[in-house]
């Protein structure tokens, strides 16, 4: 596909009238366009391009032409793993429907718009997810892209907390039915991811979501909709005897966080 930087994303190889096989009903949005539309008729959303429009209708015409499908929903990850924005918008204009694809990791386009901090490319999937909601009935919507989690459990939150990407999650937890104390494989939370980002301003913006409520960081035997428990608490056997305990991770006394100075008076999983 067209791209900006030839050497850091190269082109697939190309697959002559493989396309003729593809499925072409709900594959367009009305917002899509097409090679003879004007640049302001193309998906409505204010994210930079870097193509002219003469570049941008020829990709469309790679796309349709000279890629099978399976290798589109490649690509898509790739481009949201690497920030071209127009090859997202083109592969999405002709074929939505990709937009919910998984790896063999599980992951979708989010997961790496979201681990990279590109927040345009994370704006841009949003937005053609929204358009899709709006014109298919509520009975056949999938799960939101921001609720998914790949095969380790992981949403595109746990990523992008635990890679410091607060621009990004600031933009993600906004959106519904997100739980910043929901856990992957390895029991860590999304909170939990943004504690190791050391980053107090995202820690911050974690601990102000309206799912991570005192009561909920305090309840350690209650559980959630995936039978986990909602606090961190490390389980250790000490000698011979195999004596358990449990340890509650709490914050640190020398943070500003919620301003307390003991951390016995603070639930926040801050430090243990």
């Amino acid at each position: 596909l067209l791209c900006r930087n030839e050497k850091r994303y190269p082109r697939l190889p190309v697959t002559t009238n493989a396309i003729a096989q593809i499925d072409h009903q709900s594959d367009s949005l009305p917002t899509t366009m097409s090679k003879k539309q004007p640049q302001s008729e193309r998906i409505r959303l204010d994210v930079p391009t870097e193509l002219s429009e003469t570049e941008y209708s020829e990709q469309l015409e790679q796309i349709r032409n000279d890629f099978t499908k399976e290798e589109l929903c490649l690509e898509l990850l790739d481009a949201a793993r690497h920030d071209d924005v127009d090859v997202v918008r083109g592969i999405l204009s002709i074929h939505p429907n990709i937009l919910y694809y998984r790896n063999d990791d599980g992951n979708t386009a989010l997961h790496m718009a979201a681990a990279n901090g590109h927040a345009n490319v994370v704006n841009l999937l949003l937005y053609v997810e929204q358009q899709q909601k709006q014109s298919t009935p509520s009975t056949e919507h999938q799960s939101s892209l921001v609720t998914i989690p790949n095969k380790a459990g992981n949403t595109p939150l746990h990523w992008a907390a635990r890679n410091g990407q607060t621009d990004v999650v600031q933009r993600l937890v906004v959106l519904p039915d997100v739980d910043v104390l929901v856990k992957n494989e390895a029991g860590r939370s999304i909170l939990t991811e943004g504690f190791s980002c050391d980053k107090h301003e995202m820690v911050q913006l974690l601990l102000e979501h309206e799912s991570a409520s005192e009561d909920k960081l305090c309840a350690i035997n209650t559980t959630n909709n995936n039978n986990s428990t909602t606090s961190v608490v490390h389980k250790f056997q000490f000698g011979s005897n195999k004596i358990q305990r449990s340890i509650r991770e709490l914050a640190m006394a020398e943070t500003s966080i919620l301003g307390q100075d003991d951390p016995s008076n603070d639930t926040t999983g801050y430090a243990i």
